[in-house]
Parts: structure tokens; sequence; C-alpha cells
């Protein structure tokens, strides 16, 4: 259970970068949408 805890916590701080930084250049890119 732990194990596995650790790893979905690592896999979403993960996904969560990806998305934060798809957002931040999708706004940019978008003009602040």
């Amino acid at each position: 259970m732990k194990r596995i805890n650790k790893n979905i916590t690592m896999i979403t701080i993960v996904v969560a970068m990806a998305i934060a930084r798809n957002v931040f250049t999708d706004s940019s890119s978008v003009g602040g949408l």
C-alpha cells in the first residue's frame, strides 16, 4: 500500500507539472486565456 501510494504521489506530481507547463505555454501563446 505504501509503495503504491508513493508511486501515485510521484505520478501525480509529474502529471501536475506537465499540465502546468502546458497551461502556461497555451496561455502565453493564446494570449492569457
